[in-house]
């Protein structure tokens, strides 16, 4: 029995399935069908691997960069954040967030038909950098309350 969950565990950190185990991750990626997509996903992780599973989710989704920047609404802030993890590399949880972070560009909000909203959201944003998902969301929600209070409300 010892030696089947001896078995189990080998075979699990050699197929990345451990925190440990990126750079098995890494190199596994050339030998799947969707490379591309591997190393988007890996990338995302490394971001996340300090939070729960709860917040995890949130925050892969956040820094993992799509794979074609073109085809996304916003191309500059894509193109930026594939730059800013290419820029990051060798960091993992916290730091490779705020490393990423720091490369982003600022909300451009000079063609926003409101920008003081757009500032707004900006502060309120960067205010709650630290929360993931639905706490994120709160977050934004009750900073931007204290920033815009008449204005929260108006889309």
């Amino acid at each position: 029995m010892r030696r089947l969950f001896a078995l189990c565990i080998t075979a699990l950190f050699l197929a990345g399935g451990l925190p440990g185990s990126l750079a098995l991750a890494e190199s596994s990626c050339a030998r799947t069908q969707a490379p591309q997509r591997c190393e988007a996903a890996r990338l995302g992780a490394t971001a996340c691997t300090d939070l729960n599973t709860g917040a995890r989710q949130a925050c892969v989704a956040e820094f993992t960069p799509p794979l074609v920047c073109k085809r996304q609404r916003d191309s500059r802030s894509c193109e930026a954040l594939v730059a800013a993890h290419a820029a990051c590399t060798g960091q993992t949880g916290a730091g490779l967030r705020a490393c990423i972070r720091a490369r982003l560009p600022a909300a451009d909000c000079s063609r926003h038909a409101r920008p003081e909203r757009c500032q707004g959201m900006a502060e309120a944003e960067a205010q709650c950098s630290h929360t993931f998902g639905a706490a994120r969301r709160q977050c934004v929600r009750r900073a931007l309350s204290r920033l815009l209070p008449d204005d929260v409300t108006q889309p």
